[in-house]
């Protein structure tokens, strides 16, 4: 992939010296970066198989309004269906009987089985992407895995024995992020998602003037902020116009922002309030989200309000699968320090993305997603695994 190019702040404590093949190495450490993937990907294998190992025993009740539908179009097709050739006596004085084929339809009934249907995989889809809003009475619980690519060509300033010197840094970065997040549908057509995550990076930097001037690897690990949404259903147009949605999120600090020299997160709280539309056109669905986050000031620093944007088209292959297109971004204003603009530090990040979900289940979902970066300050590709499980909620009817 093609490398980027961004201007930094200077740095310093970074020196050449006389190896300078050899590399100024971080202490040793346990491979933290494949023990979380290995660990997460354990994870959401016995979610998966405790969700199979509940379908036989709870059936998902629209399973049983599914049935009743497809039973009642079948009803309707054998009325429909022309009768059997038979010799009909005449009567005297009348011409020969010839019952009436059934004219009566419904396809109103077949329309309502197959979107009932077609629910298994897009509808639940949705949900995930935050389009529609769970029903009261139902839950999820989604485990995921993320691991993202990174890698940056950059300018740094540096110390040398003959005084300062300006090197090109090229700073790679494999990233892995292991989340659960819990959703769950409220009355009132309102849903609260809470999500927490845990991280682990491994980063390599190697400095050139002229030529390999030094180079420093180091990895580290951080759990992430905590973050809720509240998201309410404002109009429901079952079809005949755009279903609108409306959130509101919450992000803590709490999160770790460093280890070993590795940055994670950003260290401010903030929250966003945004609103999605979705218009059906069956068997696509187009959905289009804008977002306003803006960050709390923390020790004098204050990072800039973002407006971020996203469109996609999904399209049901089939009951069971859908597959997603879709673009995304975020523009930002530059942070401030005391007051004080920093030029430069405006966030300007879009990415393309490419999703497939299929029903692995009466319960699972599996979603994968593919993003790829299209700026310099996304990661240049990104690539999710989760797997939503659905039960019953027992708290909302």
């Amino acid at each position: 992939m093609t490398r980027r190019t961004r201007h930094t702040s200077a740095r310093a404590n970074l020196k050449p010296n006389a190896a300078q093949s050899q590399r100024i190495a971080a202490p040793p450490r346990l491979n933290r970066l494949a023990k979380i993937m290995c660990t997460s990907l354990a994870a959401l294998g016995w979610c998966l198989g405790a969700a199979i190992a509940q379908d036989a025993g709870a059936p998902d009740p629209r399973d049983a309004r599914i049935a009743e539908l497809e039973a009642r179009l079948t009803a309707l097709e054998a009325a429909m269906a022309p009768p059997q050739a038979a010799i009909v006596a005449p009567l005297a004085g009348d011409p020969e009987r010839i019952a009436p084929a059934a004219t009566a339809s419904e396809p109103s009934e077949t329309v309502r089985t197959q979107r009932l249907a077609a629910e298994r995989a897009l509808e639940r889809t949705l949900v995930r992407r935050g389009a529609v809003t769970l029903a009261s009475g139902q839950a999820e619980i989604e485990p995921s895995l993320a691991y993202v690519r990174s890698e940056q060509d950059q300018p740094v300033l540096i110390s040398t024995p003959a005084g300062a010197d300006v090197a090109r840094a090229d700073l790679r970065r494999d990233e892995a992020v292991a989340r659960l997040t819990a959703r769950i549908g409220l009355p009132y057509r309102t849903q609260a998602d809470l999500s927490v995550g845990f991280s682990a990076a491994r980063e390599e930097e190697r400095l050139l003037v002229g030529g390999p001037a030094g180079a420093l690897d180091r990895d580290g690990t951080a759990f992430n902020d905590v973050s809720l949404t509240i998201s309410h259903t404002l109009i429901a147009s079952d079809g005949g116009g755009p279903d609108v949605l409306l959130r509101a999120t919450y992000n803590n600090a709490a999160g770790d922002t460093n280890d070993n020299g590795v940055a994670f997160g950003n260290g401010f709280e903030d929250v966003s309030v945004g609103a999605s539309a979705m218009f059906r056109q069956d068997p696509l669905v187009f959905v289009a989200s804008a977002d306003y986050a803006a960050s709390f000031e923390r020790g004098g620093i204050k990072p800039g309000d973002q407006i971020r944007v996203a469109g996609a088209a999904l399209l049901a292959v089939s009951p069971e699968t859908s597959l997603r297109f879709g673009v995304s971004g975020a523009v930002g204003q530059d942070a401030e320090i005391n007051g004080v603009e920093l030029a430069g530090s405006a966030v300007n990040a879009a990415s393309l993305d490419i999703g497939f979900a299929s029903v692995i289940s009466k319960r699972a979902l599996l979603d994968i997603n593919l993003s790829l970066g299209l700026t310099e300050d996304s990661p240049d590709y990104a690539l999710v695994v989760s797997i939503p499980i659905r039960f019953s909620n027992p708290f909302w009817r």
